[in-house]
């Protein structure tokens, strides 16, 4: 169950980057600048988030499924988000 939960979230973080990627390819350089500012402390608060949700498993043995799941759950949905901002600059 583990090693699943850590390959669904390599998955989602796949799909982040490769929206991250396609939505900075259409801003401008200071948009784009906003951007990557914004997405370093998202991935600091998803980070902090998953830590916190998780700690009290620390030590135990579902500790890595619960924060694998937290971390794919929260970059599935920053993935949405972003894909919202690109549809947004195709228009």
């Amino acid at each position: 169950m583990n090693e699943c939960a850590a390959q669904d979230h390599a998955r989602e973080d796949a799909r982040l980057n490769d929206t991250y990627r396609d939505l900075a390819s259409k801003l401008k350089p200071a948009q784009r600048d906003k951007l990557r500012s914004v997405q370093r402390v998202w991935l600091s608060y998803r980070d902090m988030n998953c830590d916190f949700r998780s700690a009290a498993y620390q030590g135990g043995t579902i500790y890595p499924l619960v924060r694998s799941m937290c971390l794919a759950e929260m970059t599935s949905q920053r993935t949405e988000d972003l894909k919202a901002r690109l549809e947004e600059a195709d228009r």
